[in-house]
């Protein structure tokens, strides 16, 4: 099933984990983007990144870890792959920051995890530079926060990879004032409050708002005066 040149590469449970993803979204292995590691942070298995377009199954791109789940870190916890949801208005463009920084935080997450040797779990929060400072000039966020992936259907929670369940796992990521609140209210209830509304999940990455600039702050002042 996997042709594209990345297949050569890959672990056999790397291949599981992809086949879970093509199955799951019903895309072609060709129309995906896969951005291999180049900076290896430990000496055991590289974690990878699969990359999938809007399309009938999710309309929003998914960023996904391949590989992660090579790392048993807790005797009592899952093997896990990590997801981040991000808006049509975000593009794999990886060559600009302003697009790169959502691949690059996940990625990190996950290596993080494995340096650290922290379990993923509903709840875990991850700050990846000194509280305050965020990730990137290109993002508001300062790290993520893990929690189960709601906006997907259920056949996306688990597989079978080998003789265990792998779990996959929504990572969404937080600015400042959403570390705050994690704070004060604690993650299981930001995440249950803060992550919801009435009707839906609210875990689609934030992108940067962009700043305004003197056309903009002309064209709204004109428009200002002609509403009276």
């Amino acid at each position: 099933m996997l042709e594209p040149y990345y297949s050569k590469e890959l672990s056999e449970r790397q291949i599981e984990v992809l086949v879970h993803y093509f199955h799951y979204f019903d895309v072609d292995p060709k129309e995906v983007h896969y951005i291999k590691t180049e900076e290896f942070y430990t000496d055991l298995y590289p974690i990878d990144l699969v990359i999938i377009e809007p399309n009938k199954k999710f309309d929003y791109y998914t960023i996904a870890t391949v590989g992660f789940s090579e790392y048993k870190l807790d005797e009592n916890f899952a093997r896990s792959e990590l997801m981040m949801v991000m808006p049509k208005e975000w593009k794999p463009i990886f060559d600009k920051e302003k697009y790169y920084w959502a691949p690059a935080l996940l990625k990190d997450i996950a290596y993080a995890a494995v340096t650290n040797k922290r379990a993923v779990k509903v709840g875990q929060v991850y700050l990846l530079n000194e509280e305050g400072k965020t990730y990137s000039p290109s993002t508001d966020a300062i790290g993520g926060i893990v929690t189960i992936a709601e906006m997907y259907d259920f056949d996306i929670y688990e597989a079978l990879i080998g003789e265990t369940y792998t779990k996959f796992f929504q990572v969404v990521p937080i600015d400042n004032n959403d570390y705050q609140k994690i704070e004060t209210m604690g993650p299981m209830k930001f995440i249950q409050f803060e992550l919801h509304d009435s009707e839906n999940p609210l875990m689609v990455a934030k992108l940067k708002e962009k700043p305004v600039d003197g056309i903009d702050k002309l064209i709204s002042h004109n428009e200002k005066k002609l509403k009276g």
